[in-house]
């Protein structure tokens, strides 16, 4: 599943949220979110590889949804130059330290909101993982964290892979092995079943898998593969760069309606900005 990355999707005006970070599960690949006018549909038959990252929204496989009941959409209008460019900044040094080492785990320790975890916990994020509710409860907050950078490593890296060589398949490493996975069977589109994650065991199995389908693409990346030419097409055809909305909250990830929340484009990241203490801290990530 794709939400949540497995996760849950829900809309935000015409946006979509994905489950914590909700960057969101392909679930069967909230995180889904993808439209025909806006993807060409080879490309979205190769995400569906990405299951257990995002929730297709023409796909119902029971996910959980994001509740947005009560929260609208004030506009980019609305958004002072110095909110924006302070925006701009947050978004900037996330996608340079991203970039700067292709892992996911240096962004959410230095720019997710310190509660992040248990803001996933609250919209239901973990379960759409299939994830026993006992062991929601039981594991720690660094074994959760583990679990959900370990899917956006996985995320980023095959998307960016996926950039940079829209036509080639699935890595053959990660097909000649597969007697070897339980859970990345789903992502690499030899099941259309997801196992369960029950135990302690299961979980840091199920960040093992991912971690490691990660590592497989990034290796395959080229070393310019963010400013290669078919990275910066696709990014093109997206046309939704320095895209800006201002929301009145999003209750599901704890933040009350009434309190602004910035959606923000830039690159392969779709932010979800709350102000902390006056700096800006993703709660979320969407992918449009």
């Amino acid at each position: 599943m794709l939400p949540g990355i497995i996760a849950f999707a829900g809309s935000m005006g015409n946006r979509y949220v994905l489950g914590t970070a909700v960057f969101m599960t392909i679930g069967t690949l909230p995180f889904e979110i993808l439209h025909p006018e806006r993807f060409p549909l080879e490309f979205i038959d190769r995400l569906m590889l990405l299951r257990i990252l995002f929730v297709v929204l023409t796909i119902s496989l029971g996910s959980t949804t994001l509740q947005t009941c009560g929260q609208s959409t004030v506009g980019s209008a609305n958004v002072d130059y110095k909110t924006r460019q302070q925006l701009e900044q947050t978004a900037q040094s996330f996608v340079k330290a991203y970039r700067k080492r292709r892992d996911f785990r240096d962004c959410f320790e230095a720019f997710f909101v310190r509660d992040a975890v248990d803001r996933m916990k609250l919209s239901g994020f973990f379960k759409s993982m299939d994830m026993d509710p006992a062991l929601i409860q039981n594991a720690t907050t660094d074994e959760l964290a583990h679990a959900y950078v370990a899917i956006m490593n996985y995320r980023f890296a095959s998307l960016a892979y996926e950039f940079n060589y829209p036509k080639a398949p699935v890595p053959r490493e990660l097909t000649t092995n597969k007697e070897d996975y339980r859970y990345l069977l789903t992502v690499i589109g030899e099941s259309k079943l997801t196992t369960a994650v029950v135990t302690k065991e299961d979980l840091a199995r199920f960040t093992r898998e991912f971690e490691f389908a990660a590592e497989v693409y990034r290796r395959l990346l080229p070393r310019d593969a963010f400013n290669s030419a078919p990275h910066k097409r696709r990014i093109a055809e997206i046309g939704a760069a320095g895209r800006l909305d201002k929301l009145n909250g999003l209750p599901d990830l704890g933040v009350p309606n009434g309190t602004p929340v910035f959606a923000f484009t830039m690159d392969m990241f779709n932010f979800y900005f709350v102000n902390v203490q006056g700096h800006y801290r993703v709660v979320t990530l969407g992918l449009d």
